[in-house]
């Protein structure tokens, strides 16, 4: 590009761009985020004209066989594996991404650093606080690049301070149609910096129990009844 800038708000190239050089991508998990990540991954160049490196679906991996291959066809990767161990032993893959459940989040993505590759988390990075530095503190010793994917942390961190405020009035409300809260969780504080574990309290859950939508439910069915 002529303003060598890159990235969505980029304007679009107007010269003609050499070769991009490549960087495989081997994904654990299939499901939601084995899918979302995917999808990014193939829109990656027509976002980011040109891109830094350009992805290649080199393999997904899943515990089942059958569904597993039937994604890599779906998503676009080139073989499939149950095994994610394969992944991380392949020389072809440069960038491992974790989208498998959370009990799978530590030992494969410290593997795949380990071996060489780069890391990306879904998050939760760990089950705990202490799980979730020792991913961090491990990986970091690699040098690899790394990234926890949580969802623009710093919007939500500023929309979870109007939350804790309204828990109380909103706890206040627990007799009526409109519900209350049944749980409140502050993501604990693990780590300063950047990369795999700076989250330091960017997320909070808050699950709220909506009965009106039962009763709504209840009296349309006893409506048409009548």
């Amino acid at each position: 590009m002529s303003d060598g800038q890159t990235g969505i708000g980029a304007k679009p190239a107007v010269e003609a761009v050499g070769e991009i050089e490549e960087i495989g991508i081997g994904m654990l998990g299939y499901a939601f985020m084995g899918k979302a990540h995917s999808n990014a991954f193939r829109k990656i160049a027509y976002m980011t004209w040109p891109p830094p490196l350009m992805p290649r679906l080199v393999a997904i991996a899943g515990r089942d066989g059958e569904a597993v291959a039937a994604a890599a066809q779906r998503y676009g990767y080139e073989r499939s594996t149950t095994d994610w161990r394969d992944i991380v032993s392949d020389p072809t893959i440069g960038l491992f991404d974790n989208g498998g459940p959370n009990s799978l989040h530590a030992e494969p993505t410290i593997a795949a650093a380990e071996a060489g590759k780069h890391v990306l988390c879904e998050k939760p990075l760990g089950r705990d606080a202490d799980e979730s530095y020792d991913i961090w503190q491990r990986v970091e010793a690699t040098g690899v690049k790394h990234l926890c994917a949580f969802l623009t942390a710093a919007k939500y961190q500023d929309r979870f301070s109007s939350v804790i405020s309204r828990t109380n009035t909103v706890a206040s409300l627990q007799a009526s149609a409109l519900g209350y809260p049944s749980a409140f969780s502050p993501a604990r504080d693990i780590s300063e910096g950047t990369g795999l574990g700076s989250t330091r309290r960017d997320a909070a859950i808050v699950t709220l129990q909506v009965p009106c939508i039962h009763q709504t439910g209840r009296r349309q069915r006893a409506r048409k009844a009548a």
